[in-house]
């Protein structure tokens, strides 16, 4: 969607950018920031993101930073702001500060807002960002034509084709909660196993793409919620298996856990009834009302302590060879929730 025309003016060199489908978002924000970094340095690149423990004082000094100091060997620099709608709520003052310094902001700082977890679309920052921005976009998963059409091109940028049998068969085993790193990985192998005919058969789907990982892990977090550590670690050891033991499929299980947490913190910090939350979340009733279930297992400092390990774990997975199935299997064990 595009910035909207009425009430305030809109600013130029904002971008709001938020929604689920994060690879098409960064996809889109590598390709901003590189041309950005090759016209005026990497150096000229900041991204904020407010920790968990942060105080608010702390976080709005680290904003104060980046949009009053200029680089010493740059005219021009890139502020990124990440997936501060959802904590701007226990960030007033940075709240404040950040807007207002958006209104009056010089053309020398370009700036994104980037929004990837799950935020109240009724609270004012939302709207006034929609309104001021010069490009407000959102990022959505695609889904069943859509979803199919995606798939397709990305197939033949990269010389492939396929039947409509071996596309509907991959559109089963997605199911209906994926996204598009998921499937983009499950294309890639694809095409490896199909790459001397360059073509794409239902026979050669089954016998490459597993079945959607977030089935999984949606019954891996049930398992955890119900206090079900065996049954969690059962269903760990089969995503594991299914991905070959690689670490890639850890990192994948990661963020699919990561996002389940997040969902459930995101339907306990909000009032009203699932409908209500819904058209907050931009989610359907349904959605909410099975998050909400599970939710209810965990106290709010217990998730963010599990998304807070979760962050490190996925941390020593991507920059040590530490044996992370092992690590996984330590936190479903101490993950056993708290009654709210």
């Amino acid at each position: 969607m595009s910035a909207a025309k009425k009430g305030r003016p809109c600013f130029d060199m904002i971008y709001f950018f938020y929604g689920e489908d994060t690879f098409s978002l960064n996809a889109e924000l590598k390709k901003i920031k590189d041309e950005f970094a090759k016209k005026h340095g990497q150096a000229a690149v900041e991204i904020l993101q407010p920790f968990e423990a942060e105080s608010d004082d702390d976080f709005l000094n680290r904003l104060r930073q980046a949009f009053q100091a200029q680089g010493l060997f740059s005219e021009k620099k890139l502020v990124m702001v990440r997936d501060f709608l959802s904590a701007a709520e226990d960030f007033p003052k940075s709240q404040e500060y950040l807007l207002e310094s958006l209104e009056r902001i010089g053309s020398q700082i370009e700036t994104i807002l980037v929004q990837t977890l799950a935020f109240d679309r009724r609270r004012k920052i939302f709207k006034t960002l929609l309104q001021i921005a010069s490009r407000a976009q959102e990022f959505e998963v695609p889904v069943g034509a859509g979803l199919s059409s995606w798939i397709k091109k990305y197939l033949q940028t990269h010389g492939f084709s396929l039947d409509e049998a071996a596309l509907s068969e991959l559109g089963g085993r997605f199911g209906e909660e994926y996204d598009l790193w998921q499937i983009v990985s499950e294309l890639e192998k694809l095409m490896l196993y199909c790459a001397a005919e360059k073509h794409i058969s239902q026979a050669s789907v089954r016998r490459t793409v597993s079945v959607n990982l977030n089935y999984d892990v949606f019954a891996l977090t049930n398992a955890l919620a119900e206090g079900k550590d065996k049954e969690a670690i059962a269903v760990l050891d089969h995503l594991m298996e299914e991905g070959g033991a690689q670490k890639s499929q850890a990192i994948q299980i990661i963020g699919a856990l990561s996002s389940q947490l997040h969902s459930f913190l995101a339907v306990k910090n909000l009032t009203g009834n699932p409908e209500e939350k819904a058209e907050a979340l931009g989610w359907k009733p349904g959605r909410v009302w099975i998050n909400e279930k599970l939710a209810k297992k965990f106290a709010t400092p217990k998730l963010k302590q599990l998304l807070f390990d979760l962050k490190q774990i996925d941390l020593r997975a991507k920059t040590s060879d530490e044996p992370i199935q092992l690590l996984l299997t330590l936190f479903i064990q101490k993950a056993s929730p708290v009654s709210t």
